[in-house]
């Protein structure tokens, strides 16, 4: 026999525990698988206590992500808010341009043709701004006179 089989004889022996129904050499390998399994459920227990840690630290960083991506939502919808707003004063802007180059044009007209001195003919219809500007504009080839 082994020196630790006689050891645990010894522990058997001091411990007063004595089954006569059970042999020496069976009661030693019963411990001894006890031990062997008392070994491994703790390697299973120190594996289980890192896996609990790392699930907690994956958890913290998940949870983490999670507020930053809900925080880029956030920045996201007030950048294309903001980017609308600019596409409208864009627009705006873009449309006064335009009214404002037409006049532009319809003034260069008027110095190049009339040469510094108009004559408004009476046509018999109330003359508006608007219907001057129409005339003008048809003289331009740029619309129909009404």
């Amino acid at each position: 026999m082994t020196d630790y089989n006689e050891l645990m004889r010894q522990a058997l022996a001091s411990t007063g525990f004595s089954d006569v129904s059970i042999a020496p050499d069976v009661l030693i390998d019963l411990l001894a698988e006890r031990d062997k399994l008392r070994a491994e459920v703790a390697g299973l227990r120190t594996g289980y206590e890192a896996y609990e840690q790392v699930n907690a630290e994956l958890k913290a960083e998940s949870d983490s992500q999670r507020k930053d991506l809900q925080n880029l939502r956030t920045d996201n919808a007030q950048l294309i808010y903001a980017l609308k707003q600019q596409e409208q004063s864009y627009l705006a802007l873009k449309a006064k341009n335009e009214a404002l180059r037409k006049d532009a044009e319809r003034y260069r007209w008027l110095r190049i043709v009339g040469g510094g001195s108009w004559t408004v003919m009476e046509t018999g219809e109330k003359a508006t701004l608007a219907r001057f500007d129409q005339c003008i504009d048809a003289a331009l080839g740029q619309g129909e006179q009404s």
